[in-house]
């Protein structure tokens, strides 16, 4: 079947060649709408790799149960009663599988998810709801309540959006574009790969300083978060690599081990993910140099330049991307390994000659004893 990106959630159209956030700026979202919108991103890019139809319509499915959160924080943004309870009706949505229906056109889903919206009103406002998901209320908890907030710039929460400084001016969500084309410079932590098929300690090393970069934009007063930045990187690494995080990171590796073997310029596609993640640094070095620019631009200098110095450095930034080098130590092990145990059978070669000269000589000695014990007539 041919996959295409979905045009319409419900009976609202949605860009799928941008991002969706209905003209407003960065600084302008709510956190927990950063975090919905870079969701609904990551399922389009998805679907846009799905091989089969049930594949498709999970994601679809999936689209469906982010856009009434959505709706959710649209309609009780300011009743935090009413938007816990709502989050109960879309966990309890859940386990009624209105979001795992198959549908025959993506018009008839499109109705259908518009009923769903009725009747998440409908129920919310009824404080029916008795039962709960616990699995979905948990993501909900993170994902949409705590985060029903603006940003200031020094990461304190409001609930008044910011309309000054750089993030004012842009159109979209021009942040998440940036941590969407940056995602491949945080493939390790997207996989959450422990690095044991590689050099631990220096993933590790570089995984700490990604959680940094994280820590300093969840705080810069863009709105984006460290939530939505992880989802929006997802959603680049898939877009840019036609494959899943895991399956992406498995190729990085193998292009490693490749460019030790021969010429770089002779492993085709395997020289793209290495191109592509120098591009992403590129971008994430800008994503912080942006929001440090918008803080300038909207509070006193002063106060900024002890902001600033939390932010990480380019330098820092550049040093925690994945590289080829982190996935070589295996390589370089086995060589290791190799000559000790060359060195190993060399050695228990000469000892064991040593002990068959000395046994062999040990016999002659006896041999000529017993020779002159026998001449002596003893």
């Amino acid at each position: 079947m041919t996959n295409g990106k979905r045009g319409f959630l419900g009976s609202t159209e949605v860009d799928v060649n941008d991002y969706w956030t209905e003209g407003r700026g960065s600084q302008q979202l709510r956190c927990n709408e950063t975090v919905l919108y870079a969701e609904i991103d990551c399922c389009q890019e998805l679907a846009a790799i799905a091989k089969t139809k049930e594949q498709l319509q999970e994601q679809y499915g999936r689209m469906d149960m982010f856009y009434l959160c959505l709706q959710a924080v649209k309609f009780y943004h300011a009743d935090a009663a009413l938007l816990r309870c709502a989050g109960v009706v879309i966990g309890n949505m859940v386990n009624e599988g209105c979001f795992s229906g198959d549908f025959e056109s993506i018009e008839e889903e499109n109705l259908f998810v518009d009923e769903l919206v009725d009747e998440l009103q409908d129920r919310t406002e009824a404080f029916s709801e008795v039962e709960e998901n616990d699995n979905f209320m948990n993501w909900y908890k993170d994902n949409v309540l705590d985060l029903n907030h603006y940003h200031n710039y020094d990461g304190s929460k409001t609930d008044t959006p910011r309309l000054n400084g750089l993030g004012a001016a842009m159109s979209s969500d021009e942040y998440s574009k940036m941590a969407k084309d940056g995602g491949m410079y945080l493939l390790y932590l997207v996989t959450d790969t422990d690095g044991k098929d590689g050099k631990p300690e220096q993933i590790s090393k570089k995984k700490l300083k990604q959680n940094k970069f994280l820590q300093y934009m969840h705080n810069s007063g863009t709105n984006v978060t460290r939530q939505s930045i992880l989802a929006n990187a997802k959603s680049g690494i898939i877009a840019k690599s036609g494959t899943e995080p895991a399956k992406t990171l498995e190729r990085f590796k193998e292009e490693a081990r490749e460019s030790q073997k021969k010429d770089v310029k002779g492993l085709g596609w395997l020289v793209t993910l290495i191109s592509i993640i120098v591009t992403a640094v590129v971008m994430i070095v800008k994503m912080v140099v942006t929001a440090v620019q918008a803080k300038r631009e909207a509070e006193a200098q002063q106060y900024i330049d002890s902001l600033d110095l939390q932010a990480p450095t380019e330098d820092e930034l550049r040093g925690a991307c994945p590289e080829h080098d982190d996935y070589l130590i295996k390589i370089e092990e086995t060589k290791g390994r190799i000559a000790d145990s060359e060195e190993k059978i060399q050695n228990t070669w000469l000892w064991s000659g040593l002990g068959v000269f000395a046994t062999a000589v040990a016999g002659l000695v006896l041999v000529k004893l017993k020779l002159k014990r026998k001449l002596k007539g003893e």
